[in-house]
């Protein structure tokens, strides 16, 4: 394993595993006191509010959260990781993470939620990050393949 991906995969657990399991933890359990339910409604509005509040907080928290580990701690380089990486990143989580929430809310007890979301998202982060780091002449639709 090369230095350079060492560190890639250093970052990317600091930044998922400190701060992104804290964060995971508060959504979902305020998601699951908002809305109580398992029924199909219910499980529907719940992705729904994941995919458009928590994903794309989600997505941005990496993304910079990557970029100052990394050292690019400017205002200009920060911006330009959010222009370049977040749109990207923000429809593969959709399309990854909204059958994966389906699962999840109507399926899983809440006690193992986030767990659960953590094992698919060491492999989703896994993706993002090679991406981060290679996303240059690699389009959204190739590595879906």
């Amino acid at each position: 394993m090369s230095q350079l991906s060492r560190h890639a995969i250093i970052v990317a657990a600091l930044a998922t595993g400190a701060v992104m399991g804290v964060e995971g933890h508060i959504w979902y359990t305020f998601l699951d006191q908002f809305i109580v339910k398992r029924t199909w409604s219910s499980v529907l509005k719940k992705v729904i509010l994941d995919q458009t509040i928590g994903a794309p907080f989600y997505t941005l928290t990496y993304i910079v959260g990557t970029s100052v580990l990394e050292g690019r701690t400017s205002a200009r380089e920060l911006i330009s990781d959010v222009q370049t990486n977040f749109l990207p990143l923000y429809l593969v989580d959709c399309f990854i993470f909204s059958p994966v929430q389906v699962i999840n809310f109507k399926y899983i007890p809440a006690f193992y939620r986030v767990p659960f979301l953590s094992l698919t998202a060491f492999i989703f982060d896994a993706f993002i990050s090679a991406y981060k780091h290679k996303h240059e002449g690699v389009h959204i639709h190739d590595t879906l393949k």
